[in-house]
Formats: structure tokens, C-alpha cells, sequence
């Protein structure tokens, strides 16, 4: 990827997205082409509830409250 943006003629009409779970990992040189970085945190517990609520809600299940706080807490750390 550092050689073609390196090699790119006029890198001002090119629009890059990349993610990556440790951004502080990134080759350096890499990083310094990317002109702007947004950083996205891992969603929070209670986030993460929710995000399960909605998505299992309309999905016939067997699950209680008890169960979506379980959920959340076994993704903790985890990217959904």
C-alpha cells in the first residue's frame, strides 16, 4: 500500500479508508500519508447491550434481560 500511495501522481483525488484494531501498530510511514484519522473507540457495556437487543429483536429467540447483560459482558474488548 506505501509504494502505490508513494507512487501516486496526484494523491489529493484519492480517498482512502482503512481500519485496523491497533492503529498505534501501524508502519509509521503509512501512517504519515494518511491525512486524517479518525479514532472509533470500542463500544461501551451498555452499547453493547443494546446493539444485541436491537439486532436479536426481531429474530425469535429465548433469550431474558439477564441474558443481553451476559452478552455484553463476554464481549468485553471485542469488536462488533
Amino acid at each position: 500500500m506505501l509504494k502505490i500511495m508513494t507512487s501516486l501522481k496526484s494523491p489529493s483525488k484519492i480517498f482512502v479508508i482503512a481500519t485496523a484494531n491497533m492503529p498505534w501498530d501501524l508502519f509509521p510511514p503509512v501512517k504519515k500519508r494518511l491525512s486524517k484519522r479518525i479514532y472509533l473507540p470500542l463500544a461501551d457495556f451498555d452499547t453493547r447491550k443494546e446493539l444485541f437487543e436491537k439486532k436479536l429483536n426481531n429474530i425469535p429467540n429465548t433469550l431474558k434481560p439477564e441474558d443481553f447483560l451476559s452478552l455484553a459482558q463476554m464481549t468485553e474488548g471485542q469488536e462488533l
